[in-house]
């Protein structure tokens, strides 16, 4: 695996990954617990500042929270939460990736919210960011992402830091919808309206497959609208499975199809490699499609002009595997939050449901395994792994 070094990121150190580990003593926390309780700036703050709103010290630690944030995590007393880190309030799936807690792993370096504790830190004004975070309790995760400001204000006691966060996860799947479903209907329509064109009865006379062909973009379309209802409302059950049998050739030459002239490919080569063994085994082609597609923009989006992106599938014992290479790596601090709902290395709004949807459709509907791996001498490959034979009941 190979590392990116953050603009904000330190030297490397055995105890952190990204910011600093150290943790105010027992008695300096104390004190500082009672500055913020004991002042009416910090206590007005508290009350005007809209959504969750936290007081922490230079350590990154809770002194106070307001009481929206202590009725979002059900607690009465906030005692409780004096002295841990936003990451460990909120229940962050990353928040004990590393020894030092919160703010200290490789995913760290990612986090929005850790990025804008330590740029108001480093440059005493404030800074805005958006964090994607995956909250996990017990075998529960919830995917949101926030806007995040973090304000420097000194004390007497030193600088403390005024952290507000305000979830925005409707927003962003609103604006997902745009970007990536929109785009996806608008190049099925047009598809069906270009082979409806040709259906004269003289053609079809000719050419039956016409007919096969404006059947499959208008299940597809179907299909699409589905997806996207399951993506916004995060329920694995919402989509009914079909299950055919299916050539692996058909489902390669359907995502060459659909990411014929797609944006991304633009100066970048898709070579599709023909199985040896084109065995039909029982899948949801179209929700197959739908996974390989996403890797494979997300492969493209990451080369340059003159790249390549390659796509093939071989049986290995009792499954099929579908692959998808690029040659560039993953910085490891991307590589720690690839799945994760709402997290992308693109600016803009909408981002981060593409690697999030491959982990959705293809394990949770489809019942195969996607993963990735990825170095820098052998590039990034995403796998769908789905069984070759039904799964016994």
């Amino acid at each position: 695996m190979v590392s990116s070094k953050h603009a904000l990121s330190a030297a490397p150190r055995p105890d952190t990954y990204f910011a600093p580990a150290e943790r105010a003593t027992p008695r300096n926390l104390s004190e500082s617990v009672e500055e913020v309780v004991n002042s009416p700036i910090w206590q007005t703050a508290l009350q005007v500042f809209g959504g969750w709103v936290a007081v922490l010290n230079e350590h990154r630690q809770v002194l106070a929270v307001n009481h929206a944030l202590l009725r979002a995590l059900g607690i009465e007393d906030p005692a409780d939460l004096l002295g841990l880190r936003p990451g460990e309030i909120l229940h962050c799936a990353h928040a004990q990736d590393h020894s030092g807690g919160c703010g200290t792993g490789k995913a760290c370096e990612t986090c929005g919210a850790a990025v804008a504790i330590v740029a108001a830190q480093q440059t005493g004004e404030p800074h805005d960011s958006k964090c994607a975070l995956t909250s996990a309790v017990n075998d529960t995760r919830l995917d949101r992402i926030f806007d995040v400001r973090c304000s420097p204000v000194d004390g007497p006691r030193g600088s403390l830091l005024l952290l507000t966060m305000r979830d925005i996860s409707g927003e962003e799947r609103r604006a997902a919808l745009e970007r990536t479903f929109l785009h996806d209907v608008s190049t099925t329509l047009t598809a069906l309206a270009g082979t409806s064109s040709l259906l004269t009865p003289e053609r079809v006379a000719k050419k039956p497959e016409l007919l096969s062909l404006v059947r499959e973009a208008s299940g597809a379309l179907v299909r699409d609208v589905k997806i996207q209802r399951l993506l916004c409302q995060n329920d694995a059950t919402a989509l009914e499975i079909g299950v055919d049998e299916v050539r692996p050739s058909r489902v390669l030459k359907q995502v060459e199809a659909i990411l014929s002239g797609h944006p991304a490919a633009e100066g970048q080569t898709l070579v599709v490699e023909q199985p040896a063994d084109d065995t039909p085994f029982p899948t949801d082609a179209g929700l197959l499609s739908r996974v390989l597609v996403n890797m494979v923009v997300n492969g493209l989006e990451s080369g340059e002009p003159g790249d390549q992106v390659r796509i093939r599938c071989e049986a290995t014992g009792d499954c099929m595997v579908f692959s998808v290479w690029s040659r560039r790596p993953m910085p490891e601090r991307v590589a720690a939050r690839v799945f994760q709902r709402y997290f992308s290395t693109k600016a803009g709004d909408g981002r981060g449901t593409g690697t999030y949807s491959m982990k959705l459709l293809g394990e949770s509907l489809l019942q195969g395994q996607v993963d990735f791996t990825t170095c820098e001498t052998e590039g990034t490959t995403f796998r769908v792994t789905l069984p070759a034979r039904p799964r016994r009941a």
